[in-house]
């Protein structure tokens, strides 16, 4: 998908010293656009995203383009150029392009063991970009940590019981801090599961965004925490991480929860680089 996302136009405008972008992802192929020349680039504090390409006019060589990988570790300092009275070869005029080397989760995504009964809840990814239109002592060169928290089960009539599910973005955060407690309550909940999943999401065809694979491995898991207990992870990733983390909650010994059950949970996740 493309936005023609001209971020900089109102920016160089208004005399600012720099724009943002901070934007939910629809699908891996989203495309942005910025038409102002750049002494610096870097990811926002709030990004899942964590990696873009960014693809330019060679000042050197105005018959060629040349492209660069912009990472979540630390800014990229040094002028970047949009050329605008230039095309690149598909005719396009010389702007800077800005496109995700991240796999973003398929439209109508279910993990492995969904059940015909089952909900996922997943987090769409952010993509936040910082643009310099002028030198700056400093630069932004971190994320900031990525905090979410549930607090509800779900459940319909039907067998099997439902298993409820949350996906949270990752994309290089490599630490994991789990809270999870089950609400101890009057609506007779079960002793519940608790369950934790990597996913890294893979495409067969790189030019196809909606085929999209995953790799699924579980993580950890607590079983039956019975009602006013919980437990904590605590989890490292491996160099490169994950592309998400899902968390499966569901009664112990296939047990159902109680129709309508907000509150039923408390569940805190943390993801940091």
């Amino acid at each position: 998908m493309s936005f023609p996302f001209n971020p900089s136009s109102g920016a160089v405008l208004g005399g600012a010293e720099f724009w943002r972008l901070s934007t939910l992802i629809e699908t891996s192929g989203d495309l942005y656009t910025a038409d102002s020349s750049l002494r610096a680039i870097a990811l926002g504090p709030n990004s899942d995203v964590a990696q873009v390409q960014l693809t330019y006019i060679d000042a050197n060589n105005r018959l060629r383009s040349g492209s660069i990988i912009l990472d979540a570790r630390k800014a990229l300092v040094g002028r970047l150029d949009a050329l605008l009275t230039q095309q690149y070869s598909s005719g396009q005029r010389g702007q800077l392009f800005i496109t995700l080397l991240d796999w973003m989760p398929p439209a109508g995504f279910q993990p492995n063991d969904f059940l015909a009964n089952d909900f996922l809840s997943m987090i769409t990814p952010r993509l936040d970009l910082l643009g310099y239109l002028k030198e700056q002592p400093t630069y932004i060169s971190a994320r900031a940590d990525a905090v979410w928290e549930f607090d509800t089960v779900q459940n319909a009539p039907g067998a099997p019981a439902p298993q409820t599910w949350y996906g949270v973005p990752a994309y290089g955060r490599r630490t994991l801090d789990v809270g999870f407690k089950l609400i101890d309550n009057d609506l007779a909940m079960p002793d519940a599961d608790i369950t934790v999943f990597g996913i890294n999401f893979t495409s067969t065809y790189e030019a196809d965004f909606t085929d999209t694979g995953y790799q699924q491995e579980q993580l950890a898991q607590q079983l039956t925490i019975v009602p006013g207990d919980g437990v904590d992870f605590h989890l490292e990733a491996e160099a490169g991480g994950w592309d998400y983390y899902l968390f499966r909650v569901n009664g112990s010994a296939g047990a159902a929860f109680p129709l309508a059950q907000p509150n039923a949970i408390s569940l805190k996740i943390t993801t940091r680089d």
